[in-house]
């Protein structure tokens, strides 16, 4: 036989020994990694929930369904881009309800805006100029899907809702609109 045929064969060997030689049962886990312990089960009573609002903690007692394994310095980093992030905006959603070109259509958006946020007081709401119109627009969506959510909620106080993009604020923690 040839004889790249026998290295070949003495290589998978020591590989293979070398594997088995590492595997001593215990679970090994990196630093900054997320185990899933078992497979969730979709609950629609979940829907626009935060997943670590809902997870039993260690000292419930319960199981945990998920375990979080992260460096100090991970957790200072997220926290540090977090910060410098609060400022900066990207592309996104809100829903417009009103806009308007008459004379009186500040004071139309300002009245709207007070009325909006005496509604829903956690919901972010924005007047902005776009010459000749006063425009009112609400929510910080980061895809469309959260704003056909955030429209199915105001829709009965203002069914002529519609979506547009825009620049959205950076969400510096989840909110939760559905109480």
């Amino acid at each position: 036989m040839n004889k790249s045929f026998f290295i070949l064969v003495i290589l998978s060997l020591l590989t293979s020994i070398k594997l088995v030689a590492q595997d001593n049962n215990e679970p090994k886990y990196a630093k900054d990694s997320l185990i899933i312990l078992y497979e969730p089960v979709l609950d629609s009573l979940l829907l626009n929930k935060s997943i670590f609002e809902i997870l039993p903690s260690r000292d419930s007692g319960d199981r945990l369904n998920l375990e979080l394994i992260q460096s100090v310095l991970m957790k200072d980093i997220m926290s540090f881009y977090h910060r410098s992030n609060n400022r900066k905006q990207f592309n996104g959603y809100r829903l417009r309800i009103f806009f308007d070109s008459s004379q009186n259509a500040r004071e139309k958006a300002e009245a709207l805006l007070s009325e909006f946020k005496l509604k829903y007081p956690e919901i972010p709401a924005y007047i902005s100029f776009d010459s000749p119109f006063f425009k009112l627009a609400v929510g910080d969506c980061r895809n469309k899907s959260e704003a056909l959510a955030l429209k199915k909620i105001i829709s009965n106080d203002y069914p002529s809702a519609f979506i547009i993009k825009d620049k959205i604020n950076y969400p510096l923690k989840v909110k939760e609109i559905i109480r």
